[in-house]
């Protein structure tokens, strides 16, 4: 049992001692404990920058954690969404922030770039969270599921160049329990940003096998010189790793959310089959990151007009792309706004 608050810790070692400490110490012992403890630290200190980055490594360590009910996920991370907002507070009002189904309408382009290294695995017994969740958040995953954050970069600048969130702000008028509590129930999102076809409709599908490696020889991941003057694309079924190639361009490589199932049931699972990979759409978030999109239908039964909004496309996020070229949207890119639903 661990308890952490501005005043000090108590660890309990054991069953019958306990331990205590000054308020953000962390012995060499207790590393698995320093994210938290940093997190409190950045917080107490309202640098909420560096908060921001710790919040990001406490997401990527919960997902992996499973519990023994699954409805849970938001309510076991309500108390440190909480203390996130604190810096925030107006008075007893919270104001300039805005919690989103697990993710920060601030930092929002960043936080819609996590991935899923692998595709999320298939373990016997897995529960899909999707009823619990928005697809775009990282809380929609199944339990024990190793996701990776994007964390801030030079290289990669998250601004209202790329992507806007549109959501009417809710009204300013909870405190940081009442606000966390608010935006775990948050279904859907307007945005803006540039939006085109992933893939070509007149795309060739490609066995994966066919992109061979070149990483020996020290160039790029894949060789697609057999195909340099075609448009083609691939998937490979295990990992839910997805590349485009178009003509004498280098080829974009997108990892998806689900990756292709063993069995023809895919149950409660979000998959995309081989013949609509050329329907997918992206959306830029960033300088070199962007959304895998597929558009979907929708009623006001979903909760989607809940402010009013009319005659915008939902679309689901499917995957995420987190490096290719810019110019990419330059040639083809729209400023459109949708819902992510």
């Amino acid at each position: 049992m661990f308890w952490s608050c501005s005043r000090g810790q108590r660890i309990e070692v054991g069953s019958a001692r306990e331990t205590e400490r000054r308020a953000y110490e962390i012995a060499e012992e207790d590393s698995k404990l320093r994210d938290p403890q940093r997190f409190l630290k950045d917080r107490y200190n309202r640098k909420t920058g560096d908060m921001h980055e710790q919040w990001l490594d406490l997401v990527m360590a919960y997902t992996r954690r499973g519990m023994c009910d699954s409805d849970d996920r938001f309510r076991a991370i309500s108390g440190l969404a909480t203390q996130y907002l604190v810096p925030y507070l107006h008075g007893d009002r919270v104001s300039g922030q805005e919690y989103l189904a697990g993710l920060w309408r601030k930092t929002m382009a960043q936080e819609l770039a996590w991935s899923m290294p692998d595709g999320t695995p298939k373990r016997p017994g897995s529960i899909s969270l999707l009823h619990q969740a928005p697809v775009w958040s990282w809380a929609s995953v199944p339990l024990e599921s190793a996701i990776v954050m994007q964390h801030t970069t030079h290289a990669k600048p998250w601004n209202e160049q790329h992507f806007q969130v549109l959501q009417e702000r809710a009204p300013e008028h909870d405190d940081a329990l009442g606000a966390a509590e608010r935006g775990a129930f948050v279904k859907s999102l307007k945005v803006q940003g540039q939006l085109c076809r992933f893939i070509d409709p007149r795309s060739r599908l490609i066995r994966w096998d066919r992109f061979r490696s070149r990483s020996a020889r020290g160039g790029g991941q894949y060789d697609t010189s057999e195909f340099r003057s075609e448009t083609v694309h691939g998937r490979h079924r295990t990992s839910g790793k997805i590349l485009m190639l178009e003509p004498h361009v280098k080829e974009i490589v997108g990892q998806l959310d689900y990756a292709y199932p063993d069995q023809d049931d895919p149950g409660p699972w979000h998959f995309v089959a081989d013949e609509a990979l050329t329907d997918l759409y992206c959306l830029q978030v960033g300088t070199s990151s962007m959304l895998l999109l597929e558009r979907t239908s929708y009623s006001a039964a979903d909760g989607v007009f809940g402010n009013g909004f009319m005659g915008l496309s939902a679309y689901r996020r499917v995957g995420v792309c987190n490096d290719f070229d810019e110019m990419f949207f330059l040639t083809r890119g729209c400023l459109t706004q949708i819902f992510l639903v």
